[in-house]
């Protein structure tokens, strides 16, 4: 959470801050005797890689998201069967 928090701004301060947060909780475990320094070491780099792969993850472009259309009406039919008997149904949503 704390490298994709970092991510959203550019800002060292803002990075800093989010990094140090999360290195206060790592030693926090370690000293209460929760987790290992191993432990520790392998969370923070599964952490930071896996967040690394959140900011970068092509859906996550902000160029993309601007060229489209923010409001969207979805809506959809179908037909289930309850007890041999067929329920009709229609769906109506909107997103924006």
């Amino acid at each position: 959470f704390s490298t994709v928090m970092a991510y959203q701004i550019d800002n060292i301060f803002w990075k800093a801050g989010w990094f140090s947060a999360a290195c206060l909780v790592s030693y926090a475990r370690m000293y209460h005797d929760q987790h290992w320094f191993s432990d520790v070491l392998m969370g923070a780099a599964i952490g930071y890689f896996t967040g690394r792969f959140v900011v970068n993850h092509p859906l996550n472009n902000k160029d993309e998201k601007a060229n489209e259309k923010s409001n969207k009406l979805d809506y959809s039919f179908g037909i289930k069967f309850r007890e041999n008997q067929p329920v009709y149904t229609f769906n109506i949503g909107y997103q924006f």
